[in-house]
């Protein structure tokens, strides 16, 4: 649809002013959790991920967000759906669950999808997180890229567990 395809160059517009307007987070901020953004057509087993969000942090603000095409498609359980239909035509959030999210300053923030996705993008550039972990070289805006298949979750884990303990971002 000529409406979608606007709505999502609007947001590629958008994510790439705030990546030029990227501020450094320090080191000594409070941040509370771990968010998790995913896009459910390239990895389905959200287990796996609620246990690797369990492991970076014991925190009940853990949050975990899925994009889907449509939201109907998947039982979300206490996840958040993500769909373009939360965005509206100038490019702003109208979910307020997702609001929420962006604006909470998680420890850290896990964008665990391989392909581009400027929902999910989007939401990952406008995010408070104190620091920004991804496993696409596409996204700019995260603070350490971790190269792993999205199927080998234990390696990833490991791989953030031991750059994380490196930088100080958690005990």
């Amino acid at each position: 649809m000529f409406l979608d395809g606007w709505k999502q160059n609007l947001l590629k517009t958008k994510v790439k002013k705030l990546q030029k307007s990227k501020d450094v987070n320090s080191v000594n901020s409070l941040g509370e959790g771990v968010g998790l953004l995913v896009n459910i057509h390239e990895f389905q087993d959200l287990e796996k991920l609620r246990e690797l969000m369990k492991r970076v942090s014991e925190s009940v603000c853990n949050t975990l967000i899925f994009y889907s095409e449509e939201k109907a498609q998947i039982d979300a359980g206490n996840a958040i759906v993500l769909s373009k239909k939360d965005f509206t035509f100038s490019g702003s959030l109208k979910n307020s669950k997702i609001q929420e999210f962006v604006s909470k300053p998680f420890t850290v923030l896990i964008g665990y999808y391989h392909t581009e996705n400027v929902f999910l993008d989007f939401v990952s550039a406008q995010s408070k997180a104190l620091f920004k972990v991804g496993i696409s070289s596409l996204s700019e805006f995260n603070d350490l890229t971790i190269k792993s298949k999205l199927e080998d979750v234990k390696q990833f884990e490991n791989e953030l567990l031991k750059y994380l303990k490196l930088l100080n971002r958690i005990d």
